[in-house]
């Protein structure tokens, strides 16, 4: 089974605690960080992960949310478009975010979700946003097949709206550092790329990285509408030159998305009824457009129990044996989705002793050699 980033919060007793870093790496050889934070068991964070959980539809397609992907042509032109209104609503609801998180992590799946399509089977793309605005990061990760998750490093920021009545996305992200990370589970180390944020609009940063990083010419619009803090609309498009592709070419390509633009933003142009298929329809007008993918985008989580075992035999022995003799049971819940599961303390400390016991025998091992 191919592994993935595990990201959980430990809490680990009641008071204020410290905050620790480590990494999972897993049987492929990729290294996956993961963050435990020490919270109370009663955290409000946690609880409201936990009631909204109830309200929306893990692994499960939301009606209406489709992408679509087409190649012009002579295949020198991919243009993929995306409704994922039902999408970036579960994840709102599921994470409690308040709308300018909302809209950023919802640009950021919806991102995710357009680069992975396409890919290898079972190839994931990782999109993470590191500033220093109050939302501090913002990740979002998505397959090939349009399964998606994500969480924010403060789902509860407000922010008053920009002079143009917008949600100040790029002020709740801040300045810093764009990671794009490509990973297969039949690939040693996964490809990454580095590039700073340079407007915090999420879009903006993710088209600088295809262009520099990945020296793509390409064109992305990501939109997320909220209305009375629900998610209305959400919806964006990605079109990418392929090598061949002629000047001419790409000139054409550039008048169909600027008409494409003066009808209107993504959300615009969901709300307005427009399809997948009609965005792609205007994206590669007069290109002799065929079809070649479609995938039903939905928020799916990989957690599980045996995770955060696993997690737990990385933890200091002598710190997993502080915090069952503080709280009797040791707890892990999901950033991505809020599920908690809970180890009781026997099983704890038989788990880190093995873990400990395992670690000795490999020592003692390599000194012998």
């Amino acid at each position: 089974m191919p592994s993935s980033r595990c990201s959980f919060i430990a809490s680990v007793g009641g008071g204020r605690g410290r905050q620790r870093r480590f990494s999972h790496r897993s049987s492929r050889g990729a290294v996956h960080p993961a963050r435990w934070r020490r919270l109370p068991p009663t955290s409000p964070r946690s609880l409201v992960a936990l009631l909204d959980r109830t309200l929306v539809r893990l692994n499960e397609n939301v009606p209406g949310d489709t992408l679509l992907s087409a190649l012009n042509g002579d295949a020198t032109v991919s243009a993929k478009a995306l409704v994922g209104t039902g999408l970036v609503n579960n994840t709102a609801a599921l994470h409690g975010s308040l709308p300018v998180g909302t809209a950023a992590l919802g640009r950021a799946l919806l991102g995710a979700v357009l680069l992975a399509h396409g890919k290898e089977e079972n190839e994931r793309v990782q999109i993470e946003f590191r500033g220093d605005g109050p939302l501090r990061t913002v990740v979002s990760i998505a397959d090939s097949d349009g399964r998606a998750r994500g969480y924010l490093g403060d789902p509860l920021v407000h922010l008053p709206v920009t002079d143009a009545g917008k949600l100040d996305v790029g002020r709740a992200i801040g300045r810093g550092f764009l990671t794009v990370v490509r990973s297969h589970p039949s690939w040693s180390v996964p490809y990454r790329g580095i590039t700073q944020i340079v407007s915090g609009e999420v879009a903006d940063d993710i088209l600088h990285y295809l262009v520099y990083s990945e020296q793509m010419p390409s064109a992305l619009a990501l939109g997320v509408f909220l209305k009375e803090g629900e998610v209305a609309a959400a919806g964006g498009y990605l079109v990418q030159m392929l090598p061949g592709a002629s000047e001419a070419t790409m000139q054409h390509v550039e008048k169909n998305v600027l008409r494409l633009n003066a009808l209107g933003s993504p959300t615009q142009l969901v709300r307005d009824g427009f399809t997948p298929q009609a965005m792609l329809e205007q994206l590669l007008e007069g290109m002799d457009m065929h079809m070649v993918g479609e995938s039903k985008p939905c928020y799916a989580c990989t957690c599980s129990r045996s995770k955060v075992e696993r997690l737990l035999t990385l933890l200091p022995h002598d710190e997993v044996m502080s915090v069952l003799r503080e709280q009797q049971q040791f707890e892990g819940t999901c950033e991505f989705c809020g599920a908690t599961y809970r180890i009781s303390a026997n099983e704890a400390a038989a788990i880190a002793n093995r873990a400990r016991n395992a670690g000795d025998a490999e020592g003692d091992e390599s000194r012998s050699e």
